[in-house]
């Protein structure tokens, strides 16, 4: 749409404003008809409104800023309805008055876009305007016109007295709100200093061009006597070459070289600063220290000096500046100082062919000539190809000895396909050059920032610039300028340092994979081979982002290792990491449900902060599952103070996760003391058996509130366990089990002064008395320390534990596991006569049950034995049970363990839970003489095989009369409901009839 097609439009805006068309036209006129359409005409009409009232005063030279935050939100409505997507939602709109000179818009654009500001809306009309003395706007025209001019009320037709025309700048730009601007105020002084840079360049350009043009005919009348005579004609040649339009020229000042407190030092001239050094600090009073680079370079011969300045350019683009540096010489060609211009090179400058950039043709000649090669030969046009491609600004500084050594490489690597990195380092100290060449299908966006990164820190750089040439070639080519802290030393850094990290970003994933394998891991060839050929390719983009190809070689150990039901995990903390936390993963061939494990997290008192799943899809076909869980612990020192107890307490984790998921020990609150008091998942169950057995004596206080005074009282807990280890240890001598049994109750006794809750006080107590009261364990028996059993099984001197209910049997024997909790009472010693079993003993086989009543322990009333039955009921078998089925079996594909026990005894239920719990009694009077056939009875600490048996799933053997019994209730349990789980099956002595018990029939003792 041309201005004429809009002139409706511009004709309906121009009558809201309250202006003429030739004003509308004058500052929307250079929008695109594409935008001017999908612009409502409020929108159109608050631009204009905006322009306007922001030129409606203006001094002289001075520019007019507004910044304007919060957008009408009528015309954000209006907007949305009009086009459907507004560019004005959100934002921030800048309105500039300027007078209309070069580089006034890209200098604008390029500041916000260095901050980050994105530029939505760009209106930048160029208007002639007629303002008073004051600076009032009389009239407003377009394009430098006359006609249509724009009288304001008040003024008379002909011009006020003292009234200048000027040409100004109206700009108007909308800019998204991700900059990084301290509010609007902060913007204002931008655009305040890109425009006083602007105005100084703008005003001293021909001046400064008059002094490169100057210097070179000084240099020709008065030639230096140290330089060469060729190195002065270059000089001249160049001065004139950046006069032609080949450099914008923004600064000019000149320094004499001087010595203050023996050191040289510049000090400007007064009087030689133009462009935007005028702005900059420095008279005849004031120094220019220089260090220890720039010392060395100050007194040499070297007639031209081509670098980049410290600072960045707020003219025209957001660049370092380039530095062009004369020196000057006295009669006997010493160096007296120098004459400085910096800059822009141009567009020109980059495009034009080497042979027509003076200094830059000699460089190329002397290398050609050097490297022998014909113009026309192949050797000699690639070598050509890689001069012309080389960075311009490397071309201006990179002496034609070491461009030789370059190119010649660069030569060579293309045909090779390989990696090179060369560097170069600032004369002046002040940046590092980095090139670095990779075949061209290794380069993407990762590489070149992670090489960027890597640079950054291995220099200990401010900021790390690039560019990047991607062609046709075989190599693309990344050109870094490390750019060093003011007063840094640059660092000793090999280019052979920067290759190795070059070319270990840019191996692929499978590669680096293949060579950790082979590498770092202790894996043999084939071995390593066979992993990365299962799983290398088959990590998903996710897990190679996110982990190390040797974290990857570790992983696909793990994996491999796996069953088809199995699960493996490891707890891992990183550099990145808050020190409370640590990840997780854990790895499958098969899905996992977050609710089944979430809670083991729980009940370990931590928190988890994300969880991020990962697929291995195997060259099988078959498919792995790898998750990494954050866990957030509440202290840091929960993870350990040193690196051997971290090491501890990293696997204490682990264990326990694998423990409870397989079912292997409970998943309660009580695994908290794994972080809490870095125990062992083995040592938590022992406390859980015990803390269960409180409850099955009628410990008033609830198991919650036991766990709760455990989880209080960590130091003391740790001390209970070291006293059940003390007291059952294998590895231990009678006098070290004595003698460490006795320091630990001391201090554990020293340790309950501290207890502040008499509650805590007398559950700890009553756990000592406990474990003081067992006689003996299977805690230490091979298959339980390896999680093969899970099932405890304690021999209980009843008269020894604390606030035990009467009638206090001679023993119990209470057995614990995850699935199942059971108690064998015996009220008297067991005569060797009855271990061989009873002849025509009046029994019964009742199956064992659980109860319905969560909370029911044994009272005195139900552990009243009833002295008929004991009478005339014999006593169990002492003897090792007979198996049924292999107690190796899964516990996930039989019953329980003591749905699994026919005793040959009464069976009373005790407590109802999830798991099968069972109570038997034994009388006190045995019935049979047989031959004793029990085993000697073992010594505390050693294992006691016939309790791992029974407890494992093992059956006593008897004959089917022997099961035709009724139904009683014994130890006034309460009434057993038909079909109910608390239905219990038992004999009693006037109902049952006399079988004989099997000799296989026997109890644990």
């Amino acid at each position: 749409m041309s201005v004429e097609a809009s002139t409706p439009v511009l004709s309906e805006v121009a009558e809201r404003v309250g202006v003429t068309l030739e004003v509308a036209q004058g500052v929307l006129g250079d929008i695109p008809a594409a935008e001017l359409e999908g612009k409502s005409l409020d929108h159109l009409a608050w631009i204009v409104r905006g322009q306007w009232r922001a030129a409606a005063e203006r001094r002289q030279g001075e520019p007019v800023v507004v910044v304007e935050e919060e957008l009408p939100r009528s015309l954000v409505a209006d907007a949305v309805e009009h086009a459907g997507v507004s560019s004005l939602t959100s934002g921030v709109v800048v309105r500039v008055v300027t007078d209309d000179t070069a580089f006034v818009v890209d200098s604008l654009v390029a500041a916000f876009t260095a901050r980050g500001a994105g530029i939505g809306d760009l209106v930048h009309p160029q208007m002639r305007v007629v303002r008073d003395d004051a600076g009032r706007l009389i009239t407003a025209t377009r394009n430098r016109k006359r006609q249509g001019a724009v009288r304001l009320p008040g003024h008379s037709e002909e011009l006020p007295a003292g009234a200048h025309e000027v040409a100004e700048s109206w700009v108007y730009l909308h800019l998204s709100p991700e900059g990084e601007f301290d509010g609007s105020q902060d913007m204002v002084e931008t655009v305040h200093k890109v425009l006083r840079d602007v105005r100084l360049a703008s005003e001293d350009w021909q001046s400064m061009r008059d002094m490169a043009l100057q210097t070179a005919d000084d240099l020709e009348n008065d030639p230096p006597v140290s330089v060469p005579e060729f190195a002065t004609a270059d000089v001249r040649r160049f001065l004139h070459w950046l006069a032609d339009d080949n450099f914008t020229f923004l600064g000019y000042r000149e320094y004499e070289l001087a010595t203050m407190d023996e050191e040289d030092v510049l000090r400007p001239v007064e009087g030689t600063a133009l462009g935007i050094l005028r702005s900059a600090s420095g008279s005849a009073t004031g120094f220019e220290r220089m260090t220890r680079e720039s010392r060395a370079m100050a007194r040499s011969p070297q007639l031209l000096m081509l670098t980049k300045a410290n600072s960045r350019s707020r003219v025209h683009r957001d660049a370092y500046l380039d530095y062009v540096g004369v020196k000057t010489f006295d009669a006997e060609g010493n160096v007296t100082g120098e004459r400085r211009f910096l800059g822009l090179h141009t567009a020109r400058t980059y495009a034009a062919p080497t042979s027509t950039v003076p200094v830059v043709a000699e460089r190329v000649a002397k290398v050609v000539r050097r490297a022998g090669h014909s113009p026309d030969s192949h050797s000699g046009r690639d070598l050509l190809n890689v001069l012309e491609n080389y960075p311009r600004d490397e071309l201006f500084q990179t002496s034609s000895a070491r461009l030789y050594d370059i190119a010649t490489e660069v030569v060579r690597l293309q045909e090779r396909r390989h990696v090179g990195v060369f560097t170069r380092n600032d004369d002046y100290g002040r940046f590092v050059a980095v090139m670095v060449y990779l075949p061209r299908d290794r380069y993407n966006t990762r590489v070149r920032e992670a090489i960027a990164e890597f640079l950054r820190e291995t220099y200990g750089a401010q900021n790390v610039d690039y560019t990047a040439r991607v062609s046709s070639e075989a190599l693309a080519r990344i050109f870094y300028t490390v750019r060093m802290p003011r007063g840094a030393a640059i660092p000793d850094v090999t280019p052979e340092q920067i290759r190795a990290h070059v070319l270990e970003t840019t191996r692929t994933w499978t590669e680096r994979v293949t060579h950790a394998a082979q590498t770092e891991g202790e894996l043999d060839g084939s071995t390593a081979r066979a992993l990365v050929t299962q799983y290398g390719t088959g990590f998903s983009t996710a897990y190679s982002e996110a982990f190390s190809p040797r974290q990857a070689v570790a992983d696909m150990q793990r994996l491999e290792r796996l069953g088809d039901d199995d699960s493996a995990l490891t707890l891992y903390g990183t550099k990145n990491l808050d020190t409370r936390e640590r990840r997780l993963k854990i790895f499958r061939n098969e899905p996992l449900m977050l609710t089944e494990v979430f809670p083991i997290f729980t009940h370990l008192g931590v928190q988890v902060s994300d969880e991020r799943p990962y697929t291995v899809r195997r060259s099988d076909g078959r498919t792995s599952y790898v998750y990494d869980f954050g866990l957030i612990a509440d202290r840091t020192a929960m993870w350990g103070n040193t690196p051997q107890e971290s090491s501890r307490r990293r696997t204490n984790v682990q264990d326990t996760v694998l423990a409870a998921w397989r079912g292997q020990a409970e998943n309660d609150a009580l695994n908290q003391l794994v972080l809490a008091a870095g125990l062992t998942w083995l040592q938590i169950s022992h406390l859980r058996a015990l803390a269960r057995y409180m409850r099955q004596i009628g410990f008033s206080l609830s198991y919650e509130y036991v766990v709760a005074a455990l989880l209080a009282n960590t130091d003391l807990t740790s001390l209970l366990v070291r006293l059940f280890e003390a007291r059952f240890d294998p590895t231990l001598d009678d006098a070290e089990r004595e003698a460490q049994t006795k320091a630990v109750r001391q201090r554990f006794s020293d340790g309950l002064a501290d207890v502040a809750s008499l509650d805590h006080d007398r559950i700890l107590r009553t756990l000592e008395g406990v474990i003081m009261a067992i006689v003996r364990t299977n805690a230490y028996t091979p298959r339980v320390l390896s999680g093969e059993v899970a099932e405890l099984v304690f021999k209980i001197r009843c008269a020894d534990v604390p606030g035990i209910p009467a009638p206090v049997p001679m023993f119990e024997l209470w057995v614990y596991g995850p699935k199942v909790e059971g108690v064998h009472l015996r009220f008297g010693q067991v005569r060797a006569a009855a271990c061989g079993g009873a002849t025509g003993s009046r029994t019964s086989e009742p199956r064992c049950s659980a109860s319905s009543r969560r909370r029911w322990s044994r009272t005195p009333s139900s552990c009243r034995p009833d002295r008929r039955a004991v009478s005339s009921r014999s006593s169990s078998r002492t003897r090792a049970t007979a198996k049924r089925g292999s107690p190796r079996a899964s516990r996930r594909t039989r019953p329980s363990s003591a749905a699994c026990c026919r005793l040959p005894t009464t069976v009373t239920v005790t407590r109802s839970s999830p798991r099968r719990t069972w109570c038997v009694t034994t009388a006190t009077t045995p019935t049979s003489s047989s031959r004793p056939t029990r085993a000697p009875r073992p010594s505390p600490t050693r294992p006691t095989p016939w309790l791992v048996a029974q407890a494992s799933g093992w059956t006593t053997r008897s004959r089917p009369e022997a099961r035709t019994g009724t139904t009683t209730r014994p130890w006034a349990s309460p009434p057993a409901v038909r079909g109910s789980r608390s239905s219990v099956t038992s004999a009693s002595s006037g109902t049952t009839p006399r079988a004989r018990t099997s000799r296989w029939s026997a109890s644990a003792t």
